[in-house]
């Protein structure tokens, strides 16, 4: 993320938008799912085959961000 800090918000294709929702929710993922996994020794116990799809998690939480932030941005032009 600090690189994202450094070089400004310019999203130019799509390996750059990837890049950054990574960086911004794709790590988050891996912390969410930690987190549940201390949390709960049911998610602990399953945690190796739920790791895998973290990444995907926060993923999934940043789309939905955008998603709900489209009107705004289309305002914004």
């Amino acid at each position: 993320m600090a690189r994202w800090t450094k070089t400004g918000p310019d999203v130019n294709d799509e390996a750059d938008l990837d890049d950054y929702m990574f960086e911004v929710a794709g790590r988050v993922g891996y912390l969410v799912t930690g987190l549940f996994a201390w949390h709960s020794l049911t998610i602990r116990r399953k945690q190796k085959d739920i790791l895998p799809l973290a990444r995907e998690f926060g993923l999934g939480l940043q789309t939905v961000n955008v998603i709900r932030g489209l009107r705004e941005d289309f305002d914004r032009g």
